[in-house]
């Protein structure tokens, strides 16, 4: 599905709005939209990209919400899909621009600060006049990635007005990456307790390229740094979405996904590096030499993923399921027939993931 074109039909057909925030953050606004009288649409829904796409991947699914709701003659929420300072259309983050003396680029602003510009660019378009008269605007926020730990960072001040969460293949943000397979090199280490077609070196291998192309330390093009988010979010289960002693005692819906395995695992073997992570000169030149493989392909094979990466999100994703409140958890769901990039190789998956939140959101109005 052409982005482009889908872009001039959400412009002409929903009356989508392009600004930049801060200078720098270029963002996409579809309006509030009633055509039944009397109604009034309470929501605004802000897609938050991964690292690899950009907000345009969100495009497909935007539009496919506004034409579902647009037939059934129902109010649709407000849309808001942005990207980071330093992706897609945005320009450099200002610390890049100006540095402070003594910082490493590529890491000279992390997740805490794209939490804190998430919910700065969520405040600003919420005094946008087309709220005025929406008392009581709840928020959904539906994330990809990397951008679910900078949404769970910055829905805590939040949590009043969060009415759901779509959370889509989040990233393991308590982890090194590395660590995730065993040291055949640790003192402790069995090799009789290898699974069927993992071998020593085959660990060794997988744990080179992950260390050379994953871990927290290595950059991307983003420039965001991902060493901060084994301190901001230790644990999958915490923090809660709600808190019971409040006016929203229930919380938001969350729905979590997590992607097919076996198609992961697949993607892993036969596209290498780039079902992850954007591949940068300095990213790519790290794996050719912790392999001495060309084009930056990771070319992990299929039982090493699936005997550990796979078991390892598989857990993740299933405890952030219970930081939502019982009664307002769904998951954890597969998207069969995807990989890490669920919004962009099934949108019609996501949309439905989002007309089916809105609904139970709504059968609670």
């Amino acid at each position: 599905m052409d982005a482009t074109a889908v872009y001039r039909d959400l412009v002409a057909e929903a009356d989508l709005r392009h600004g930049i925030f801060q200078g720098c953050v270029g963002y996409n606004f579809i309006p509030p939209s009633n055509w039944q009288a009397g109604q009034e649409t309470k929501q605004l829904m802000v897609f938050v990209n991964g690292l690899m796409v950009p907000q345009e991947s969100w495009f497909p699914v935007m539009a496919g919400v506004f034409g579902k709701y647009k037939a059934a003659n129902l109010p649709c929420p407000a849309m808001l899909s942005y990207d980071r300072p330093g992706q897609g259309v945005s320009g450099p983050h200002p610390k890049d621009v100006n540095p402070e003396e003594g910082s490493v680029p590529g890491h000279r602003h992390g997740c805490k600060d794209a939490a804190n510009e998430l919910y700065d660019l969520t405040n600003h378009v919420l005094k946008f006049p087309d709220f005025v008269d929406c008392k009581g605007v709840k928020l959904i926020f539906v994330c990809h990635s990397i951008g679910v730990p900078i949404t769970r960072t910055a829905i805590v001040k939040y949590l009043q007005e969060l009415a759901g969460l779509i959370f889509l293949d989040s990233n393991i943000a308590n982890t090194d990456f590395v660590s995730l397979w065993p040291d055949p090199d640790a003192p402790d280490f069995d090799p009789k307790a290898l699974p069927k077609d993992v071998t020593e070196d085959g660990l060794r291998y997988a744990r080179r390229m992950y260390q050379a192309a994953f871990h927290p330390s290595v950059p991307n093009p983003e420039g965001i740094s991902r060493m901060d988010l084994k301190d901001l979010l230790p644990s999958a289960k915490s923090p809660l979405v709600y808190e019971e002693r409040s006016s929203n005692p229930k919380g938001p819906f969350l729905t979590v996904v997590g992607h097919d395995p076996e198609v992961f695992a697949e993607q892993s073997w036969t596209v290498g590096v780039a079902p992850f992570i954007y591949t940068t000169k300095q990213t790519k030149q790290n794996i050719r030499k912790g392999a001495n493989r060309l084009q930056g392909m990771l070319k992990i094979p299929v039982p090493l993923t699936m005997n550990y990466i796979n078991l390892h999100w598989h857990r993740y994703n299933e405890d952030l399921t219970l930081t939502a409140h019982p009664s307002r958890r769904k998951g954890l769901i597969i998207a069969r027939g995807c990989g890490h990039f669920i919004q962009k190789e099934d949108p019609d998956f996501v949309i439905n993931a989002i007309t089916d939140l809105l609904h139970d959101i709504r059968a609670l109005e």
